[in-house]
């Protein structure tokens, strides 16, 4: 015969374990989401019951995504997914949807993988139009373009680029990047170069005979855009058989081609006339001035240094 001790404490232990169930059952019962899941599908007292813990694992992860903590930190059991509830095969089951902030993530990977840079810092591939100062005529200008280029570039039609020129610091680079990143939720794949570092490093390439490929990656790129052109030290190299070639072959592609640059281009024309070397050669000047000119349309942008 068993000790009383031990059949009160088996007692005991029983009616906690009752009871957790019913205030299980009564919490799991208690949601409208659970109840209409059993009216739409003429659950059993006995189906429910047997599948009680999969209804409050339902309950606790629709909670937790009701007070989300971000996709890092996300809490469900397949993290990044919300959990439906099905009755299939005679059985309730959870199935998983992407929720909106894996989505999101999804979206941001995509774009991000559309925008590659060469040299050019993170914080203006994350450039938005909302930042954007609009504090004088020139800059609303570029606004006006750029939604005209957006809606080209949405319709699948040709467009040209733009050719911004103006003083150190006024946002030029940041446009090209904010643009970038508007294009590329178009689906438009956009490479920004920063030209001086990127002439520096075709230099480098002739001795390991890398200089072709990497110039064969720039000049086809679907949009292109070449920051602070004017900015590299001038040989016929650099002008001739590095800008020349990029341009020569954008422009019979008619391919889309964005430039900033501290120079205007009649200033960028003077300033391509003469090598490092003090040779002068107006003519081959010129004619990286009328590529440009076909390719993309100049604006010359006025404000205050906003680095400052």
């Amino acid at each position: 015969m068993k000790p009383i001790q031990v059949s009160l404490n088996n007692f005991i232990t029983q009616t906690q374990l009752n009871e957790t169930y019913r205030q299980l059952q009564k919490e799991v019962l208690g949601q409208s989401e659970i109840s209409s899941f059993i009216q739409e599908n003429q659950l059993s007292e006995t189906v429910v019951n047997r599948n009680l813990s999969t209804f409050y694992e339902y309950i606790t992860q629709v909670t937790q995504c009701t007070c989300c903590p971000g996709l890092l930190d996300c809490p469900n059991v397949v993290k990044g997914y919300t959990p439906k509830l099905t009755w299939q095969y005679g059985q309730v089951q959870l199935v998983y949807d992407i929720c909106d902030q894996k989505q999101m993530d999804i979206q941001q990977t995509k774009l991000k993988k559309l925008v590659k840079s060469m040299y050019i810092p993170q914080e203006v591939l994350m450039a938005k139009r909302n930042e954007l100062y609009l504090n004088d005529a020139s800059r609303i200008l570029v606004v006006e373009k750029i939604q005209d280029i957006l809606q080209k570039a949405a319709n699948h039609e040709k467009y040209k680029g733009l050719y911004l020129s103006g003083s150190f610091g006024i946002g030029k680079t940041f446009i090209l990047g904010m643009l970038a990143g508007q294009l590329a939720e178009i689906g438009q794949a956009t490479l920004l170069v920063y030209f001086p570092e990127f002439v520096r490093e075709m230099k480098s390439s002739i001795s390991d005979q890398t200089l072709e490929g990497k110039l064969t990656v720039v000049k086809s790129a679907p949009v292109l855009m070449l920051d602070d052109i004017g900015a590299e030290s001038v040989s016929s190299f650099t002008r001739d058989e590095i800008l020349g070639a990029i341009l020569q072959y954008r422009m019979l592609e008619k391919m889309p081609t964005f430039f900033t640059s501290n120079f205007n281009l009649a200033e960028m024309e003077v300033h391509l006339t003469t090598s490092q070397y003090g040779d002068e050669e107006r003519v081959k000047a010129k004619r990286i001035i009328e590529r440009i000119r076909v390719l993309a349309d100049p604006i010359e942008m006025a404000g205050e240094n906003l680095r400052n």
